[in-house]
């Protein structure tokens, strides 16, 4: 957990042996609802990574990282970096301008969704692939609520329980007729709670225009006049929470500007 003291744009920076992945938001654990905002796959300790991230509101926000190990020794660096890559201050080091750090939970939240098979915007999937989703601390899920609609098609997958967890598991019985192809998982918890997530992947992505594609937020700045500037690449989404429902910006293009006298909304980039 860390304490945003601000609102606004800023720069963090990593250094890692070797890879790693941020998560941030409402349940960090969750494949499909945490967001990314930074993340490299191989060895960085020669050469920092930097994330542009912005907060519309100051106050308390989960974060969770992972690093990895190829065998050997397995290290993490964060900081704070001004708008040039200069450090600022290592994260938790407020005596020197550093933002404040809390321990938070490590387990994901019940009913989280920890995977999805083919993942979400897999590329040249192969046609008739199984489709499976992994639910983590699922002792409270009302098995009868399970339901998995398959680009378009209402199924009937097999449901597992492997420990807390449960999986869930559909294999098509014939190929695909579309390419871009889109995974529904319905399910409900003991405790009322209801969840509906979809996911997209390609079986062939030549000649594909219409094919989710890798986004991500460039840069957020103010202009000369305060209006907060997104350069992203892919699709841009609003919000009201981050937590809360994700919509595509009506006639968004890069760099999106959004007006100073907006009310205050989260943005991603899909």
């Amino acid at each position: 957990m860390i304490e945003v003291p601000e609102a606004g744009p800023y720069r963090w920076a990593f250094a890692s042996d070797e890879g790693f992945k941020t998560t941030v938001g409402r349940n960090t654990t969750d494949i499909l609802e945490a967001i990314e905002p930074g993340g490299v796959d191989g060895r960085t300790h020669e050469d920092n990574a930097f994330h542009n991230v912005a907060f519309e509101e100051p106050g308390h926000c989960r974060v969770r990282h992972l690093w990895y190990s190829g065998g050997d020794k397995a290290s993490l660096e964060w900081w704070l970096a001004g708008p040039d890559g200069d450090p600022v201050a290592l994260f938790n080091d407020d005596a020197r301008g550093g933002w404040k750090i809390y321990r938070d939970r490590i387990v994901p939240d019940a009913g989280s969704l920890i995977s999805v098979t083919p993942e979400a915007n897999a590329r040249n999937v192969e046609s008739g692939a199984a489709i499976e989703a992994v639910i983590a601390r699922a002792d409270g899920l009302d098995e009868g609520s399970v339901s998995m609609i398959a680009d378009g098609r209402t199924v009937a997958p097999s449901v597992i329980r492997k420990g807390s967890n449960v999986i869930v598991f559909f294999q098509p019985d014939e190929a695909a007729p579309l390419t871009i192809l889109t995974g529904t998982l319905n399910y409900s918890l003991n405790n009322g709670a209801a969840h509906s997530r979809s996911w997209q992947y390609v079986l062939e992505d030549d000649d594909c225009p219409d094919c989710p594609r890798d986004g991500g937020i460039v840069s957020v700045a103010r202009d000369a006049d305060g209006n907060m500037v997104i350069v992203y690449q892919g699709e841009l989404h609003a919000g009201d929470a981050v937590d809360g429902t994700w919509e595509p910006v009506a006639g968004a293009s890069s760099p999106h500007t959004v007006p100073v006298e907006a009310g205050a909304r989260f943005h991603i980039s899909r």
